[in-house]
């Protein structure tokens, strides 16, 4: 089964190279292509930092910056015109288990509707069955999704804002399902973004469990910069504990 592998990049270098790196050691069945779409960042090359992290990718970069809204749907219309059967979603400050695209491709078809490989603490499940969790949204990151499924959604659904959240309410109006693994098999580290920054309300896939060298790397970083950095997740009003 041929596959795309979408990397939506704007910026943040360094949790990019996070990613770069786990998605360098993940598994890679034949027919699967890497695409790096770049939003046209400015402050360092995503195409040099693919190959210093030995990862095969091509290069897609916009000529002026669209978003992270648009960017969805033009990833939609470069699968579709690829020819490849399956598209996975890998957000830029994400890191992946080495089996995640082997895993994801076992599970698709358990689902009829959309799968993520990231489970959201964000998000709860309203029902769950075995190493499934179905829910009544998911964020696009970490989706993945079948050909017919994209030329679906994106013939229905408008091109604009809030695109994961409204995609998902069609999904759920035409009866199809919205699942996740109940393991994670990709995790956050975009802690510190607009809004992703506070302490009780961070974004987290639950379950994830490092499987290389790379990811271990990633989350040791992440927790120093948590934990050394504090005040700046503290959200506005709450008080430090005073011993």
């Amino acid at each position: 089964m041929s596959t795309l592998v979408a990397i939506p990049v704007y910026e943040r270098a360094e949790r990019v190279r996070h990613c770069f790196a786990t998605l360098a050691e993940m598994q890679r069945p034949d027919g699967t292509t890497v695409v790096i779409f770049d939003d046209c960042s400015r402050t360092f090359d995503p195409a040099a930092a693919a190959a210093e992290a030995g990862l095969a990718a091509e290069h897609d970069r916009r000529p002026f910056r669209i978003g992270a809204d648009a960017m969805i749907y033009l990833i939609w219309s470069s699968f579709l015109a690829s020819g490849a059967e399956t598209l996975q979603m890998v957000d830029s400050d994400m890191i992946a288990n080495r089996t995640t695209l082997v895993d994801g491709l076992a599970l698709l078809g358990r689902v009829n509707g959309l799968l993520s490989l990231y489970n959201s603490i964000r998000h709860k499940a309203v029902e769950e069955a075995g190493e499934l969790v179905y829910k009544q949204r998911l964020g696009n990151a970490g989706t993945i999704w079948n050909r017919e499924l994209v030329a679906l959604v994106r013939a229905e659904v408008e091109p604009g804002n809030f695109m994961d959240d409204r995609y998902c309410d069609f999904l759920r109006r035409r009866g199809l399902q919205l699942a996740s693994t109940r393991r994670s098999r990709l995790q956050h580290l975009g802690h510190g973004g607009q809004n992703n920054r506070y302490f009780g309300d961070l974004d987290h896939g639950e379950g994830f469990v490092a499987d290389g060298a790379a990811q271990q790397a990633a989350l040791a970083e992440a927790y120093d910069e948590l934990m050394s950095r504090q005040p700046f997740y503290r959200a506005p009003g709450v008080q430090p504990a005073v011993s």
